[in-house]
């Protein structure tokens, strides 16, 4: 069988070969190497500087270079240009002429690769597409912190650097968010095959794609995190933990609200922040929004970890903590889950599908810092709760994250699309000499 994916983050050369190694790099390039004996399989992704084309560790890479990159780069650094990554469609039906797949699988429907399910280019190969965000919900979610006025104020991009010049605000990236919903409802309404992992994509995708059949098919980890497991006797210290990314839906705000609560209580209150740095943008945003009430030696800002650093960091907290406005299935949460974290989250999207509220971990009320800050203290004030939470919460995320378990889920997927084709693979490639 052959699969053709397209995916957001670039899959290279020596890159294909270290995730396929080592379990170090992103779930996609962990599943890849979890199915690439079972399905030929080819990887495409927008990466100007890469190589059209390649075959490393049995997975074929092809590169698309976006039409006027050049051009797009240096706009991209003197103003707030859309994106850089923009292709022609007709890039990626050469692609699939290419590589005849039986499946296409395109991974998540925030960029230009959903334009395949336009009925217009009456394209043979079934195409499946995976929910991971869903623009449509995440692109008109409230931050709570922050007004438009300040939306419109503050400066995301400080500039200074060789890819991006000058200074840009933040409302630019917010008007990029609502193109992308957009683009994905264009769209989406035309796939006959979607995959999720949740409640809320299940739901969502009976609404944007009505049509379409739904697989569940989860996410495997990253290697390190089957492989560790969190003690208990990290609750003797008043140490929690958010791993995130620099984006405002992320919630650092949240988390910066109730670390000053926390504080009155508990003065020697510490909070890793795995993936930020003090000049990370959100972290900026939050310390201008509250000014001298911004707890400023509270946290331990460690920037972006590999996988055996992260999951140490995890192992040696007392409590993980989601503060997100918007996920759908955070890898986060996920890994905290697998390695036996005491997990607090924001009841968000389909973090209820990975959270059992009081039974695998404690949901709280998204925006609220008061009910944030109280999770936390309650983990902390009462560990023989919060060790029976982190348990049951380990032990539905090893079943959830099963490699073997979700192998057969995507190859089981792959065989109904391609049994639903109206023309195989073969078929196609015979017809036309193949």
């Amino acid at each position: 069988m052959r699969v053709l994916w397209f995916v957001n983050t670039p899959f290279t050369g020596s890159q294909i070969g270290a995730h396929i190694a080592g379990g170090r790099g992103g779930w996609l390039s962990n599943l890849a190497g979890l199915i690439r004996e079972d399905v030929d399989l080819s990887v495409a992704f927008v990466d100007p500087y890469a190589n059209p084309r390649n075959k490393t560790g049995g997975i074929t890479a092809y590169a698309i270079r976006p039409s006027f990159w050049k051009a797009r780069l240096l706009a991209r650094s003197l103003v707030n240009f859309r994106s850089i990554h923009e292709f022609k469609i007709s890039q990626l039906t050469d692609i699939i002429d290419i590589s005849e797949p039986d499946v296409v699988h395109i991974h998540g429907t925030e960029k230009g690769y959903i334009g395949l399910l336009d009925p217009d280019l009456g394209r043979e190969a079934p195409i499946m597409v995976s929910f991971q965000g869903v623009m449509s919900s995440f692109a008109e979610i409230s931050i709570s912190s922050y007004d438009r006025k300040f939306l419109r104020a503050f400066w995301h991009d400080r500039g200074g650097r060789l890819a991006s010049l000058l200074p840009k605000r933040l409302i630019g990236e917010m008007r990029l968010a609502r193109e992308q919903a957009k683009r994905e409802r264009r769209f989406i309404q035309f796939a006959r095959f979607v995959d999720g992992r949740t409640r809320f994509d299940r739901e969502v995708a009976g609404v944007l794609a009505p049509n379409a059949h739904y697989f569940h098919i989860d996410r495997v980890l990253r290697r390190p995190f089957y492989a560790q497991r969190w003690n208990p006797d990290s609750l003797s210290f008043d140490v929690a933990i958010s791993t995130l990314s620099d984006s405002l839906r992320k919630g650092f705000d949240l988390v910066a609200a109730a670390a000053r609560l926390i504080l009155r209580v508990r003065p020697n209150f510490k909070w890793r922040i795995a993936g930020l740095t003090e000049n990370s943008m959100s972290v900026r945003a939050a310390r201008r929004l509250l000014g001298k009430d911004y707890p400023e030696d509270c946290f331990d800002f460690q920037g972006k970890l590999g996988p055996e650093a992260l999951a140490e960091s995890l192992c040696g907290a007392s409590v993980f903590v989601l503060p997100s406005y918007a996920e759908n299935s955070p890898n986060s949460l996920a890994e905290a889950q697998i390695l036996g974290v005491p997990c607090v989250a924001n009841d968000v999207g389909g973090v209820s599908t990975y959270i059992d509220n009081h039974k695998t971990g404690v949901l709280v009320p998204p925006g609220d810092a008061l009910a944030l800050a109280g999770s936390i203290l309650s983990m902390l004030n009462d560990p023989g709760r919060a060790i029976g939470l982190a348990a049951a919460g380990r032990r539905v995320a090893l079943e959830r994250h099963d490699a073997g378990r979700i192998k057969k889920q995507i190859l089981n997927a792959y065989e109904t699309v391609m049994s639903d084709s109206p023309i195989s693979g073969d078929a196609r490639r015979h017809n036309e000499g193949g």
